[in-house]
């Protein structure tokens, strides 16, 4: 084909496939790196920013001896321990509930630990706790207190192994944006 006749200035259909084929590529190039980018944003959103400090308060707590015995007095176990229990319904000795003795030893230790006021540097936490069953997630508890929608979030989480699904303990402590003085 020519474009002017005098010069017969000449482009084959071949080299127009070829830009054809080349801009093809590009674009899709570009959509998928628009996938990946959009996919790493939402994953990165969900990820906990390790706290060593959040991190020590759940391992002290895990590992901490409640009132709660299963089979027999004096065979009280961990917080760990109860956790288990309380996701398999179990109920302790005395006839309380696993899962109350748990709710009431975390907001005994979470009180005790982080006080919420307006003037602290520290403005709210939540404690998640959740069985991964199969991909399908399943609160056991959340605990909660203070604001933690501004400023900047830090946690930890701890894996729990149980017969049939994980049980995940999930701790964010929430900042103030300024700094106290």
């Amino acid at each position: 084909m020519c474009v002017r006749k005098d010069n017969c200035w000449c482009i084959s259909k071949k080299a127009q496939h070829e830009i054809v084929g080349f801009v093809l590529i590009v674009v899709v190039v570009v959509i998928v790196g628009i996938i990946f980018l959009a996919l790493s944003l939402r994953t990165r959103g969900m990820e906990i920013q390790e706290s060593i400090e959040a991190g020590n308060f759940l391992d002290a707590a895990l590992g901490l001896t409640t009132d709660c015995a299963l089979n027999y007095v004096p065979n009280y176990v961990t917080l760990e321990e109860l956790i288990r229990a309380c996701n398999n319904g179990k109920t302790c000795v005395d006839g309380k509930k696993a899962c109350e003795v748990m709710n009431s030893t975390f907001l005994h230790l979470l009180e005790r630990s982080w006080k919420i006021t307006e003037d602290s540097y520290v403005k709210g936490y939540r404690l998640r706790i959740y069985a991964n069953r199969t991909s399908i997630l399943e609160d056991i508890t959340v605990l909660a207190k203070g604001n933690c929608t501004m400023g900047r979030s830090l946690g930890a989480m701890r894996m729990i192994p149980s017969r049939d699904e994980d049980i995940v303990v999930e701790f964010r402590i929430c900042y103030s944006t300024t700094s106290v003085q």
